[in-house]
Order: structure tokens, then C-alpha cells, then sequence
């Protein structure tokens, strides 16, 4: 099983045609073309994986732990990381 990068991450917007997603650690973990219109949207997803994987483990632990129904556990940190990737509060 491949491990990824540590995050956090962040999609930084080069200035060349090109946004990299950057780890502080360990620099630049990918990079998406401006080509597209969806570029920039696509970059900020990218750099939320980390915190999407964690949010996701977490909320499966719980779910599995209290014996709940999906529905009922709070989804506050997954949507501040859906925020970030539509560029919210940027």
C-alpha cells in the first residue's frame, strides 16, 4: 500500500501556465496545466487530498464506532474542505 505526501498542501498558482500543488516539507507533489478553465479548481482539489482522506477515516471510524447511520455525523470538516476546493474564503 503507497503512501502519499504528508499535507498539508496548497495549490499555488505559478504564473506560468501551470499551478503547483506544493508541500511545505517536501515542495512541489504535483502540477495542473492552465490550459483548461477548470485548472484552478482541479489544482485546489488536488491540495485538499490530504485533509479529504483524513476527514474521510475519520468520519468512517466514527460512523463504525457509535454505530451510526452516516446521516448523523457532523460533516462540518468535510465541508470546509469542499469550500476549499470551489476557492472559498481565499
Amino acid at each position: 500500500k503507497g503512501k502519499m505526501t504528508p499535507g498539508p498542501w496548497e495549490a499555488v498558482d505559478t504564473g506560468a501556465d501551470v499551478w503547483e500543488i506544493v508541500s511545505p516539507k517536501r515542495g512541489c507533489v504535483a502540477e495542473a496545466s492552465h490550459h483548461r478553465p477548470e485548472c484552478a479548481t482541479n489544482a485546489r482539489a488536488i491540495a485538499a487530498l490530504p485533509e479529504l482522506v483524513e476527514a474521510a477515516r475519520a468520519l468512517c471510524l466514527n460512523v463504525d464506532a457509535m454505530q451510526l447511520r452516516p446521516t448523523l455525523v457532523s460533516t462540518a470538516h468535510l465541508r470546509r474542505i469542499l469550500a476549499r476546493i470551489d476557492g472559498e474564503g481565499e
